[in-house]
C-alpha cells in the first residue's frame, strides 16, 4: 500500500527550500549544473530538432530544438529510496 505524501504548509516567503529551488532554477537558466553530494545533479540537456509522429494520426510533426532540465540522482539517494520502498529485487 502506498503511503500518502506529507504536506507541510509554510508561507512561501519563509521557505528556505523554495529559496534554494529558485537558486537551482537561476543556475540552470544560466546553463550551469549543480551537484548536491548524496542527493544528485541538476543539469540542462540540449535537445536537437527532430521529426516525431502524432500518435493519433501517424502524421510527421517537426519538434523544435530545446533545452530541457534533467536530474540524475546519486547512488546514495537511489539506494536509500530502494531500501525504503519495500520493493524486493528478483
Amino acid at each position: 500500500m502506498a503511503t500518502k505524501p506529507i504536506r507541510i504548509r509554510v508561507p512561501l516567503a519563509y521557505s528556505p527550500a523554495l529559496m534554494n529551488l529558485d537558486a537551482v532554477k537561476d543556475t540552470l537558466a544560466r546553463g550551469d549544473h549543480i551537484e548536491i553530494r548524496g542527493f544528485g545533479t541538476f543539469k540542462v540537456r540540449h535537445r536537437k530538432a527532430r521529426t516525431a509522429r502524432n500518435p493519433r494520426t501517424g502524421e510527421p510533426v517537426k519538434v523544435a530544438p530545446r533545452v530541457a532540465p534533467v536530474f540524475k540522482p546519486s547512488g546514495h539517494f537511489r539506494s536509500r529510496v530502494d531500501r525504503g520502498s519495500g520493493v524486493s529485487e528478483g
